[in-house]
């Protein structure tokens, strides 16, 4: 592991956000730190970069007034290990998780404001995320994360709270869900939701566009641990109206329905 940093100043940072970096295009890495340095708490905030051993060059113009910028080269490993080695080398009280084709919102700084005054309690800061058209937002109650995971660029994790390595690599598309489901059954008043938007997030990452089985076979389990009968019950309705869904869908499109 390589580790440069930039910006590096003595006050500690309050936020850190990690950056999973692989075969970055230049102008969307600096629009993406830019948008970071933007922020009127931009100060606050440490962007820790996890490469996959590629070289990068930021613009200096980009990086602005934040508070740090840390570049980490590590072997391709896959984005949950890259997340994982993030939150090792984080200083930040505070951390979230961001691919480099993703952007804060001015939301986050509204976080960061209640962040720094919290009173030490809260594990986790939610908000929604934008994505086109689209606005993702956390849903209540807290169980029904057991089946619907929350959009990850717009979630603010107190880093202590989080296991080590926060992130289940045995799930390969779905370990953010797996570990919002352990963190929220172990602090369900714990959590604190915005309205406002504080993310942009770029559609078609690997949650979009690929199955995690393993997590699938697991989820049923994971919700009855976390949240007992409420969490399995969440988790049984989703699958039992996924099924239907697509049901209707094949119907409508004159194909025979598949059971599974």
């Amino acid at each position: 592991m390589n580790d440069s940093s930039s910006n590096d100043q003595t006050k500690q940072p309050l936020l850190t956000i990690a950056i999973a970096i692989r075969d970055p295009n230049p102008r969307r890495l600096d629009r993406c730190v830019a948008a970071f340095a933007a922020l009127r708490r931009a100060e606050a905030v440490e962007l820790v970069l996890v490469t996959c051993g590629e070289r990068i060059n930021l613009d200096s113009n980009a990086v602005g007034s934040l508070g740090r910028v840390r570049i980490v080269a590590d072997a391709p490993r896959g984005v949950y290990q890259a997340y994982n080695l993030g939150c090792t080398v984080a200083s930040g009280r505070y951390i979230g998780f961001y691919g480099f084709d993703d952007f804060p919102l001015p939301g986050l700084d509204r976080i960061i404001d209640e962040a720094e005054h919290d009173d030490g309690q809260t594990v986790l800061f939610a908000g929604p995320c934008l994505s086109g058209s689209r606005m993702m937002r956390p849903m209540l109650p807290v169980c029904t994360i057991a089946y619907r995971n929350w959009c990850h660029q717009g979630l603010i994790y107190r880093r202590s709270a989080l296991s080590q390595p926060p992130f289940s690599t045995q799930y390969r598309v779905l370990a953010d869900h797996h570990a919002n489901i352990r963190l929220l059954g172990d602090h369900p008043r714990s959590v604190r939701v915005f309205s406002e938007p504080i993310a942009f997030f770029s559609q078609g990452g690997l949650s979009s566009t690929q199955q995690d089985e393993h997590f699938r076979a697991e989820q049923r389990r994971m919700a009855h641990e976390s949240f007992g009968w409420r969490g399995l019950a969440v988790v049984n309705l989703g699958f039992a109206v996924h099924s239907v869904r697509r049901i209707v869908v094949r119907a409508a499109a004159g194909m025979a329905p598949r059971f599974s």
